[in-house]
């Protein structure tokens, strides 16, 4: 898959083994005797009169060029002694076609003179380090051995009065300075600091070379003129300062800003913001970190961004279908509806997203064919999500060439590393276009709750399972005293945990049915792909009973820790674990405590949520080593309380929880912070219930 998408970003392939770049240009720099270059430039002695032809149409066009001293060209093995030019209009600089011996097109050349010589529209061209193709050179060596010689005329570039400045093709576009026949001596010597090994003028783009050219022109009077495409690429510099400099204005407390933490509904852990604005800072940016949360968010938020504080228009959304659902539920979870001006749509129905300001395309690993088509959008702004690791494939080079398509320099910078070359290496050139942040670091900052897949249960497979009104109505009560007076009586607080349970507890039949169903759709996505062994565990023993039945159905043997069990039973069943007999470990909370559970190859998967996010944290610590966390996916059923207990989550570690998760010796009872921690959970899940 790698290689077929790397290929589908990749125009065409430049001609096999055309040594290019520093290496190409040591070699055309060596002396290269007589009888080799009559021999490129021959043609077949069917066509010797052709040779003859070419001379006098260039000297008709040119009857007084002199001669000057020799000069260097692009460094490119001049082939193709069959080829021919054709030139539509008189003079030597301007447009070319290049054929075949049969007059077949091969190339479209406009040949400029002077530094930055000519422009080619074949894929060798395109994807040079100097810009620079076989074509441009076979012109230059046709044209420079005519009766004459136009060398030195092909090195200054047309006669004008003024001079010109544009940018360099290649890898990255660079300041390059044509001299008019009016530029005073001091001018020269400014243009010769510039020089490159070639005599090419050419400098960076950014810096005080530009200004000091156009002080020192306006100085003596002398027109120095400069290229659009020169102001176009300053723009795209200046713009993305000027994003940074707005968004640290306008959030002047960080990641902690209100104004910031006021764009979603849904709180959201540090990694997911700083993606975000790093995406929006960028402008053209990857998010391929390797994240064990999703992408999808970052970008969510990066568009909520560029539309409230930068005025985006239209932004268009490109995802397999298979993704479509989790975005809209992304959507809703984090803004509440759908944004006008927000289209989503399949990586093969692209017309919808045409004319877009900011093109997201999500699984850009995946997209495989389409990705030309994606290209030619044409979006100012873009955000790729990628689902796997970038460094170190065969894909990075062709989507950063995307990215980077004003060839400002990560694009540059990736090339010239070599195939050779570190992630590490690559992820520090790359550092202004692309998030690549490692697994390890993130997950030292996150809960380990963060670390989970969500596999939401849609509510038509959650059937009749509804809340209470009367338990709902119950919580906003106890609630609202909590809000104007500040405590709760113990027998409030008794009331309030009891209404509490009953929500999350629910229907526990039709839970654990609508559990079951979900929990053997997921199997077949885990093992064998994931994982080997599975481990599930909800927080009572009457939960895994719908999920065990099912599991039987399936013939996959199990293994049970509950916490009615008998010790010997338990020592049993965690022997038939840990000895291979059992592919999936159904496990309760309380028969777990202190017991190491970690089996290579294994997933985890909770059947439930706790109040206590803290508990969830210890489910994967039984299953982890030390420093290192096994993959966990979390079933949330759309219907009944599960929304409003990740609402109750929110970026919270650890939660009082009273009589909540069923913890041995727990008291309804809570006081001081531990009590407003709790009540503040209360209030975010009825805040949910309240707007569904």
């Amino acid at each position: 898959m790698v290689a077929e998408v790397a290929a589908a970003l990749a125009e065409s392939a430049a001609p096999a083994g055309r040594k290019r770049g520093k290496a190409a240009a040591v070699e055309a720099a060596q002396p290269v005797e007589t009888p080799e270059v009559a021999e490129v430039a021959a043609p077949k002695p069917a066509r010797k009169t052709r040779p003859p032809k070419k001379a006098a149409k260039i000297e008709a066009v040119l009857e007084d060029a002199a001669e000057p001293p020799a000069h260097s060209v692009d460094a490119v093995v001049p082939q193709g002694p069959d080829w021919q030019w054709h030139k539509p209009q008189p003079g030597l600089f301007g447009s070319y076609a290049i054929q075949d011996a049969q007059g077949a097109p091969l190339a479209a050349l406009d040949l400029q003179g002077g530094v930055g010589h000519y422009r080619c529209d074949c894929a060798e061209f395109h994807d040079s380090e100097e810009g620079a193709c076989a074509h441009g050179q076979w012109l230059i060596e046709q044209l420079s051995a005519a009766r004459g010689g136009l060398a030195g005329k092909l090195a200054a570039g047309p006669d004008t009065p003024w001079s010109e400045l544009g940018l360099s093709a290649g890898w990255e576009r660079r300041l390059v300075w044509r001299l008019g026949q009016g530029a005073s001596p001091a001018l020269r010597s400014l243009a010769e600091d510039c020089a490159d090994e070639h005599g090419r003028f050419i400098a960076p783009l950014e810096g005080q070379v530009l200004p000091t050219l156009l002080q020192a022109a306006a100085a003596e009077g002398h027109e120095l003129r400069v290229g659009a495409e020169v102001w176009q690429q300053l723009a795209l510099a200046a713009d993305a300062g000027d994003r940074v400099e707005r968004l640290a204005q306008a959030f002047e407390q960080g990641l902690d800003s209100p104004a910031l933490l006021g764009l979603v509904r849904t709180p959201l852990p540090e990694m997911q913001w700083e993606a975000a604005l790093f995406a929006v800072c960028a402008g053209r940016a990857i998010l391929a970190d390797e994240s064990p949360l999703p992408q999808r968010p970052c970008a969510i938020v990066a568009a909520q961004l560029w539309q409230s504080r930068f005025d985006m228009g239209a932004v268009a959304i490109v995802a397999p279908a298979a993704l479509h659902e989790d975005w809209r539920a992304d959507v809703a979870r984090l803004l509440g509806a759908w944004p006008a001006g927000w289209t989503l749509t399949g990586p093969a129905e692209l017309a919808p997203a045409a004319g877009c300001e900011l093109l997201i395309v999500d699984a850009i690993d995946a997209l495989g064919d389409s990705l030309p088509a994606l290209r030619q959008l044409g979006a100012p702004q873009l955000i790729l999500l990628a689902h796997r690791e970038l460094l170190g494939s065969e894909l990075l080079a062709p989507l950063v060439a995307w990215i980077d398509d004003a060839r400002r320099g990560p694009y540059a910078s990736l090339r010239r590393l070599g195939a050779e070359a570190g992630k590490r290496a690559q992820r520090e050139v790359l550092e202004t276009v692309m998030l690549a942040r490692r697994r390890r670091d993130l997950a030292a900052e996150l809960p380990a709750q963060l670390l989970t897949h969500w596999v939401r249960v849609p509510a038509q497979d959650c059937a009749g399972l509804t809340l209470d009104v009367t338990d709902v109505q119950a919580l906003q009560r106890l609630h609202q005293r909590w809000s104007r007076v500040g405590s709760l009586s113990a027998g409030e607080q008794l009331q309030l945990q009891q209404a509490l349970l009953r929500l999350r507890q629910g229907s526990a039949e039709r839970m654990g049915e609508a559990r079951a169903a979900a929990l053997v759709r997921l199997l077949p996505d885990l093992v064998p792909g994931r994982a080997e062994r599975v481990v599930v565990f909800a927080q009572h023993d009457a939960a895994l009973r719908p999920l065990a039945l099912a599991l039987q159905d399936l013939g996959l043997p199990l293994a049970n820790l509950r916490q009615h069990q008998s010790a010997e039973v338990r020592a049993m069943e965690l022997q038939a674990w840990a000895e291979g007999e059992a592919s999936v470990l159904l496990a309760t909370d309380a028969a777990c405590a202190g017991l190491d559970l970690r089996q290579p190859g294994s997933v985890l998967v909770h059947a439930d949520l706790s109040w206590n996010p803290a508990l969830m944290n210890e489910r994967l610590a039984r299953l982890s080593g030390e420093g290192d966390s096994v993959p966990a996916w979390a079933l949330v059923l759309e219907a009944g309380f599960d929304p409003a207990q990740l609402a109750a989550h929110a970026q919270e570690e650890v939660l009082p929880s009273g009589l909540q998760d069923g913890q041995a010796g727990a008291i309804p009872f809570l006081a001081g912070t531990d009590l407003a921690a709790f009540m503040a959970a209360v209030g975010r899940a009825l805040e949910l219930l309240h707007s569904a």
